[in-house]
């Protein structure tokens, strides 16, 4: 009877590990069912192992009954028992780990899907083609646009959950630990892209907002311009003493007016970002450029040496490693330039670092964009800028700028201050020296440059 219910138990035993499923489910709903039948299925367990219990007080009573080989059969037996339900623990136990495993999988690519969606939605809002047409326009979507900030800000704590998830995944080894890392690059692009895009489009808006502005606030200027003409054009100098009074008190009131107009005109005459930027990237193009010829130089040397021809100087319109002189004092080359201060009362509208040709000659320093252009067409200055008057100016070491190596300081008569930054001090000796030469030379002229159009005074 013992040995019958012995075989009876581990029969079962085996019927229930062939009847447990490998299946581990196609989404989230499909796993969570599996997981629910796994879980009724370890609960039937419970009264399979109460007869292995029996089975092995059992086995203990008849090896004390019994010896020999009656003995040796009873405690084999149970030892394939013992071991076939210890197989079906394992194998249940297993199956439950990967069920879990899978759950988790499913939900990792469940919040992936959700995030990537929200994400595609988000860029393509970002990148609407709608155009604003005056300030309040950018305004809008300026708001619009902090809004996607919000609610990129919002999302925070989903992403945390879902690197979290994926990390613990990962640190349990997770049998789709490849697919896995595979989707946590993914989004991670994905993420860095649509920040990078809200970034890229804000700078846009800051832009077209500072232009729109400027176009707003020059029209405002003009209005007030053409409302003052024909004031201005009027012939009326009164014909009695009372009449010319209030013509003065007119006139003090204009120009009271005037005054208060003179910050929005020189708000005016600074460069917005966009011409900054644009400004620069043209300059940037340029520098491409002549690097282009240099290299072009360069190897047309080394053919040239290499076939034993002798080679002109191919020096670049714009090397600034040395200068030309001429016998009528002339000193030409290609500096940084940074005006700082247009008089000793008001600094210059745009003080900025611009490469640029720099002539000397004689008492006056002249400005262009490249050496080229001074050499071809020398009445076309940089941003049509007037001539220098170097008459009661000096030229030093800018000791007290260190934030570049090898500048100077040019100090006008009028107040005006220029920085030059050159190649190495070797050469900024050289312009030093000349400058103050020109300016001693001629001091005995005039001490102040004219710095007001004619009839303002």
């Amino acid at each position: 009877k013992a040995v019958v219910s012995t075989q009876s138990t581990w029969a079962r035993i085996l019927e229930k590990q062939n009847s447990m499923s490998d299946e581990l489910g196609r989404d989230g709903a499909s796993v969570s069912m599996l997981q629910r039948k796994h879980q009724n299925f370890l609960q039937d367990l419970s009264t399979l192992q109460s007869q292995v219990e029996s089975t092995k007080d059992d086995s203990a009573k008849l090896q004390a009954a019994y010896a020999g080989e009656k003995a040796m059969e009873i405690t084999n037996r149970e030892k394939e028992v013992v071991r076939a339900w210890m197989e079906l623990q394992a194998i249940g136990d297993s199956r439950k780990s990967k069920l879990n495993d899978t759950g988790n999988l499913f939900r990792f690519f469940a919040m992936v899907r959700n995030l990537m969606l929200w994400m595609d939605d988000l860029m393509r809002q970002m990148s609407t083609s709608e155009k604003p047409r005056d300030v309040s326009g950018v305004e809008l979507l300026m708001n619009n646009h902090q809004g996607h900030k919000a609610e990129i800000d919002a999302r925070e704590d989903n992403f945390g959950d879902l690197y979290s998830l994926g990390k613990e995944l990962l640190s349990m080894s997770h049998y789709a630990s490849n697919e896995i890392k595979e989707k946590l690059r993914e989004l991670t692009d994905k993420r860095n892209g649509m920040i990078h895009r809200w970034e890229e489009r804000w700078e846009h808006l800051q832009l077209i907002l500072e232009v729109y502005q400027f176009a707003r606030d020059a029209a405002v200027a003009e209005a007030w311009l053409i409302a003052q003409d024909p004031y201005l054009k009027s012939e009326e100098f009164g014909h009695s003493i009372d009449e010319v009074e209030n013509l003065i008190k007119k006139h003090e009131a204009f120009e009271k007016a005037a005054a208060a107009q003179e910050e929005r005109f020189a708000a005016l005459e600074r460069l917005t970002t966009f011409e900054l930027k644009d400004m620069k990237r043209r300059q940037d193009e340029e520098n491409l450029r002549q690097q282009d010829i240099i290299e072009k130089q360069k190897q047309e040397q080394e053919r040239g040496q290499r076939h034993g021809q002798d080679q002109p100087d191919t020096r670049s319109d714009t090397s600034s490693i040395k200068e030309s002189k001429s016998t009528d004092e002339e000193l030409e080359g290609m500096l940084v330039r940074k005006h700082e201060w247009e008089s000793t009362t008001k600094k210059a509208s745009n003080r900025s670092w611009d490469r640029i040709c720099v002539v000397l000659k004689g008492t006056q320093v002249l400005f262009y964009k490249d050496q080229k252009t001074y050499r071809t067409r020398p009445e076309e200055t940089f941003r049509s800028e007037l001539p220098v008057d170097l008459i009661g100016g000096t030229a030093e070491v800018a000791a007290d700028y260190t934030k570049k190596k090898h500048v100077f300081r040019l100090r006008l008569a009028n107040g005006g201050d220029y920085l030059f930054q050159a190649q190495d001090d070797e050469q900024m000796e050289v312009w030093v020296n000349s400058i103050n030469q020109q300016a001693q030379v001629h001091e005995e002229g005039p001490g102040k440059s004219q710095t007001l159009p004619p009839g303002s005074e």
